[in-house]
């Protein structure tokens, strides 16, 4: 599909298979746009991705995602996020392996409060040229990675970021 846009509440439902083996992929050759929605999965691995290589790519906006298991966001160009919500390994066996967020952007990702959870949650990983983070709680009992093209780490610049660089401001861990 040229775009995708979900708005309102979508459920996909994987009835007869719970285990890590399987995953649905959600994407469009152009922008995807998650607003005012609850989405969610309860299979074991969700990825949503975009194709567009503009500041416009992705958009996840007032809204929840709930996996399974672990769950996988990327975008060719900007991933922007405001007030959204990751819920992950809601489909977990009690022997199954911890689940991770994987949130990529080929150039930016700009997030406006962003709050985690999940039971079994491991690691938050997010990647882009630029990571501009405000208003997020990672959790405390994650390991959260963040790679930008730099490696240099800013605080309190995210109305003045600094490109190449993970700026932060009032994010805790």
């Amino acid at each position: 599909a040229k775009d995708l846009t979900v708005i309102g509440d979508v459920q996909f439902t994987n009835d007869d298979n719970k285990a890590e083996d399987n995953a649905l992929a959600i994407g469009a050759a152009d922008n995807v746009m998650i607003s005012n929605a609850n989405l969610s999965y309860d299979g074991a691995n969700l990825a949503i991705g975009s194709g567009d290589q503009t500041a416009d790519s992705m958009w996840l906006a007032n809204t929840s995602i709930k996996a399974g298991g672990n769950l996988a966001v990327g975008s060719l160009g900007t991933l922007n996020i405001s007030s959204a919500e990751i819920l992950v390994g809601q489909a977990n066996q009690p022997n199954s392996d911890p689940d991770n967020v994987y949130l990529y952007a080929n150039d930016l990702i700009q997030a406006n409060g962003l709050s985690f959870s999940g039971s079994k949650l491991d690691d938050v990983y997010m990647e882009a040229i630029t990571l501009n983070l405000r208003n997020i709680e990672f959790p405390a009992t994650s390991d959260v990675l963040l790679r930008s093209r730099d490696g240099s780490l800013h605080f309190d610049t995210y109305s003045t970021p600094v490109v190449g660089g993970v700026n932060m401001t009032d994010v805790k861990h």
